[in-house]
């Protein structure tokens, strides 16, 4: 006998209008501005993730290749790196 079909064409999303608006925006500024920059713009990098809420320490390395799924999640201390194709998924304060 064949199972009852499940009807998956609506799944609510678990984050709020907000929430998905500010991840297009980081995605569009990610894709566009952050990662064809220059690997030595350090300063640059720091300041456009702390545009997006992230705290991070001074001289921290970032590098261009790396991708934070929540920028406003991301803490990172003093001289800390976050290296090439580095993905930041879920982090928390």
């Amino acid at each position: 006998m064949p199972e009852p079909a499940v009807d998956l064409s609506y799944t609510p999303s678990p984050h709020s209008v907000w929430n998905r608006a500010l991840r297009l925006a980081w995605g569009g500024f990610w894709l566009l501005i952050f990662r064809p920059s220059s690997p030595p713009l350090f300063a640059f990098r720091r300041l456009c993730l702390r545009l997006f809420g992230a705290r991070i320490g001074k001289g921290a390395l970032v590098y261009p290749s790396c991708w934070a799924t929540l920028p406003r999640k991301l803490e990172m201390r003093r001289h800390c790196c976050l290296g090439d194709s580095v993905i930041c998924c879920k982090s928390l304060r």
